[in-house]
């Protein structure tokens, strides 16, 4: 089992939680990826300051234009992490390499759920495992905290990579129904699937855009696109 850690300290009672969610079988390529981050020098800690949202920011440009998809703003982000505190337990994992920063995420906990809510990383990062190491660390974290749930956010059925790595996770697969008032032919609607036309014409343009562009502008876009 990892035992890099990010500050999680508990119980022998807590340790044992954590082994036996290490321990299923459904975890095989997870075990395999998060040993692989350790192996290859990444550790993550625990953000708190500015500069480390700044840098998860920056993973997050990059990770939206990967996909071709908006980004939110800076400030959307600022108050993500200034509001969000006084009623629910946010947290920021970064997983760091050399002392750089490749992989981070937002999490928040309400209740007795952990939620994932964003993710990003370094392109180069990805073979690295570094993006499993942050997931780990925060399992690891919210069992200590005595949470009971972890969830790991929706995902559109036609993405069946993304799919596949939260069922490594022994994710349980619950489906959801949208409903739109009053109906709208656009972007919200069945015909923009990420298997659509409009879809690939949308992200594939604005991958090819230049970055200063697709950050200045993402923000305006993102209510309309994402």
């Amino acid at each position: 089992m990892s035992r890099t850690t990010a500050g999680a300290v508990g119980s022998p009672e807590t340790y044992r939680v954590i082994e036996d969610v290490w321990s299923r079988s459904s975890f095989a390529t997870v075990r395999r990826h998060v040993r692989k981050a350790n192996q290859k020098g990444i550790t993550v800690h625990e953000g708190h300051a500015e500069r480390e949202l700044a840098e998860f920011y920056g993973l997050h440009l990059k990770t939206t234009k990967k996909h071709g998809m908006p980004a939110q703003t800076y400030r959307y982000f600022q108050n993500f992490w200034q509001l969000l505190p006084r009623d629910c337990d946010v947290r920021l994992l970064l997983a760091r390499r050399d002392g750089r920063a490749v992989a981070a995420s937002l999490f928040v906990g309400f209740g007795d759920c952990v939620q994932y809510v964003y993710g990003a990383s370094e392109p180069s990062a990805l073979p690295l495992g570094a993006n499993y190491l942050v997931i780990w660390e925060a399992i690891r974290l919210a069992c200590a905290r005595g949470y009971r749930r972890f969830t790991l956010g929706k995902t559109s059925r036609e993405n069946q990579g993304l799919l596949r790595f939260k069922r490594w996770w022994g994710a349980d697969e619950i489906p959801l129904t949208y409903y739109y008032h009053p109906a709208v032919d656009g972007t919200t609607s069945s015909a923009y699937t990420e298997r659509s036309l409009k879809y690939h014409i949308v992200t594939g343009l604005w991958r090819a855009l230049p970055a200063p562009v697709t950050d200045r502008v993402g923000g305006l876009l993102y209510g309309h696109l994402a």
